[in-house]
């Protein structure tokens, strides 16, 4: 599982940062929720809540092949 900060939601075609997702009130993030899929490879992501120990992100399960497992892209994956 690779962790990122920003995702594709297909409700309204935009890419939302976790930082965004995470200030959305309940129901616009309950709305969201099931529509958030990796910019890259288009597999479902889901929202890991901030706690004391983590900054907002989120995951995926990223088809074999995605740009964002790469080597050479997992450095700059925080800055999609």
């Amino acid at each position: 599982m690779l962790l990122m900060n920003r995702v594709h939601c297909l409700l309204n075609g935009e890419d939302i940062t976790a930082g965004q997702f995470n200030s959305m009130n309940d129901e616009k993030r309950e709305l969201y929720r099931d529509n958030l899929v990796c910019i890259a490879c288009g597999r479902r992501a889901t929202f890991r809540r901030v706690s004391a120990k983590r900054t907002p992100t989120f995951a995926a399960q990223h088809k074999d092949g995605c740009i964002l497992t790469s080597k050479t892209w997992s450095a700059f994956r925080y800055l999609q």
